[in-house]
């Protein structure tokens, strides 16, 4: 079984010719203007655990938790944290969506595309489906949102559903760029992904936990430490976010970096499946 370090150290390894990606994620943290301002406002200290579903854009508050007093469990953050209140949700998921696009297929085709493409290509390439997925993604926060302004205990089942909608559809935007497929292909394949659990499963359980390890120093440092904790903590999380983006495409891609560094064709969705029409991911 191969660990998610292998995966995120051989994927920053393989991506050291796009290494400038490290710039989205650093902005895209410094443009969510609400949990920025939340952590210069704050006076005090604050101890906070993240618990990150596999995003497609990862930022620095998908490790650091907004500040709040004493000691707190924030719900998981997946695809939701790439879209934050920017100019209001709208602007916030086309932005959102257009840079996943970018950042995904720039960082894929680094490490498995046979013919480079450049960033803007690659928002072309898949800016339909991850706008797509960003729309339902926003339009889902909202509704949750709606309900638990209007009937506060609502906000306990909104942390199950959105545990569990991460676990089944986290692979999406990423089976948008691996496999070049449709939005509605890639939910599909998420969710029978997720349904055969597995390695499946263990990827999942594996980045959450790496993640939320690394939360607990990450929301020290940026949140008590006013604006200089804050950028380190972007400088800090920059390089994190593109490992992490990268250990998910590497194990969904089930290509050369899953087999180099498992030495066995047992390790993600691809893998043992050569033979198959129906499972492997590549196939429709």
């Amino acid at each position: 079984m191969v660990s998610f370090q292998s995966l995120a150290g051989e994927g920053w390894r393989r991506t050291e010719s796009v290494r400038w990606l490290v710039v989205v994620p650093f902005v895209w943290s410094f443009a969510q203007f609400g949990s920025v301002q939340s952590v210069l406002d704050y006076h005090g200290f604050t101890v906070g655990l993240r618990l990150p579903v596999p995003a497609a854009l990862p930022t620095l508050w998908t490790f650091a938790r907004v500040p709040s007093s004493g000691i707190t469990v924030n719900p998981p953050t997946g695809a939701g944290g790439v879209f934050p209140p920017i100019l209001g949700v709208p602007v916030a998921f086309v932005v959102g969506g257009l840079l996943t696009a970018g950042f995904l297929g720039e960082l894929h085709a680094a490490m498995a595309a046979p013919e480079r493409r450049g960033f803007v290509e690659n928002v072309v390439r898949f800016a339909v489906p991850q706008l797509s997925y960003a729309a339902l993604v926003a339009l889902a926060g909202v509704l949750v949102g709606g309900l638990a302004s209007v009937f506060p205990p609502a906000i306990l089942v909104a942390f199950v559903g959105f545990f569990v909608a991460g676990y089944l559809f986290w692979a999406t935007p990423f089976l948008v760029v691996t496999d070049d497929r449709s939005l509605a292909e890639a939910v599909q394949r998420s969710y029978r992904l997720a349904m055969d659990g597995g390695e499946h499963a263990s990827f999942f359980f594996k980045y959450l936990g790496a993640g939320a390890l690394l939360s607990i120093p990450v929301t020290l440092f940026t949140v008590n430490f006013g604006f200089v904790g804050l950028f380190l903590g972007a400088v800090v999380t920059a390089p994190l976010c593109l490992a992490f983006s990268a250990a998910a495409l590497a194990y969904l891609d089930g290509g050369p970096v899953s087999r180099e560094v498992g030495g066995t064709s047992d390790h993600g969705p691809g893998a043992g499946m050569a033979n198959s029409d129906t499972d492997h991911p590549r196939n429709p």
